[in-house]
């Protein structure tokens, strides 16, 4: 499937696509660069709830046994936030 860049450097996803993944205007798109293969990876994000965040965060706290904030320490550190 083809699709062209516009002149404000834009692509469009085609219709197909954005329906088969259930793309719309609010979805998060994660861009990622395969330079080996020399592609353009986008993939739909999915987002969750707060409820969904808050249990996924204490299922990780009660494995490893550190707050929160000791958590947030170590994932900045991993990903060089600070």
């Amino acid at each position: 499937m083809l699709t062209k860049m516009s002149k404000g450097l834009q692509i469009t996803i085609p219709a197909r696509l954005r329906n088969e993944l259930d793309i719309n205007e609010n979805t998060l798109l994660e861009i990622e660069l395969d330079k080996q293969e020399n592609w353009i990876i986008i993939k739909p994000v999915k987002t969750r709830s707060l409820k969904e965040l808050f249990a996924e965060c204490d299922a990780i706290k009660n494995k490893t046994n550190k707050s929160v904030e000791e958590m947030r320490e170590e994932y900045e550190r991993e990903n060089m936030l600070h």
